[in-house]
């Protein structure tokens, strides 16, 4: 797994969390604080998009949250949950870590997964729906940037 990182200049930097050096995501992350370190030197705001429902997406989204919260960097987080058809387990998960992690963030989003269902027709295909949905995410983000540019000035 690697947790990838994107800078405004459109460069993008790599932590590997290789499960097979490490014995949980956690002591992966934490092995991991220097690198981040390096990455978050200079940023004004991050924000974090994740999966959640599986272990890696639901584990690090609090764990990277704390980690640059603690750095008193303006946080947001754009979060989908589980398809119904992936099971309770992984819907039970997903908000967990919501309602546990939510007042880590200035401000986070949740895309339901099964809304997809909803807004695409028996004629869309499936990478099409998953377009729609990352669009939502893009407009949030992109809408979140405009609003904190004009609230600086």
């Amino acid at each position: 797994y690697d947790l990838d990182i994107y800078r405004k200049s459109n460069t993008k930097s790599k932590i590997g969390l290789n499960l097979n050096k490490y014995k949980s995501f956690k002591s992966a992350f934490e092995d991991k604080n220097n690198e981040l370190e390096e990455i978050l030197s200079g940023v004004r705001e991050v924000f974090i998009v994740a999966g959640l429902g599986s272990q890696c997406g639901s584990i690090i989204l609090p764990l990277l949250g704390k980690f640059i919260a603690d750095k008193n960097l303006p946080l947001y987080a754009a979060v989908t949950t589980p398809f119904q058809f992936e099971g309770s387990v992984r819907s039970i998960r997903a908000f967990d870590v919501i309602e546990k992690s939510e007042n880590i963030f200035n401000d986070m989003r949740v895309f339901d997964n099964q809304e997809l269902f909803r807004i695409a027709n028996e004629k869309t295909k499936f990478v099409d729906a998953f377009d729609m949905g990352d669009k939502k995410i893009h407009e949030f983000i992109e809408g979140t940037i405009q609003s904190t540019m004009f609230n600086s000035v």
